[in-house]
């Protein structure tokens, strides 16, 4: 149900650390289209660091939410 599956992703999103959290929060959860260079401007760090915090942080969420359901190995 629609409850459970956002109680999935705020769990997932809370395991995360705050730099984490606040980058993917603004990348999609915001109603704002935050753009990378924003981010940076609002946490304090450059677009690249962004970028890099990003990747990392989508393979943390995929790694935390519901203990790894969203990884597929090839």
């Amino acid at each position: 149900n629609a409850e459970g599956e956002l109680n999935a992703i705020t769990a997932g999103l809370m395991a995360l650390s705050l730099t984490s959290r606040a980058v993917l929060y603004y990348s999609f959860c915001d109603k704002e289209r935050w753009t990378n260079d924003l981010i940076g401007m609002e946490i304090g760090y450059s677009k690249r660091q962004v970028d890099r915090i990003k990747s990392e942080s989508l393979i943390e969420f995929a790694e935390a939410y519901k203990k790894g359901k969203l990884i597929a190995y090839r």
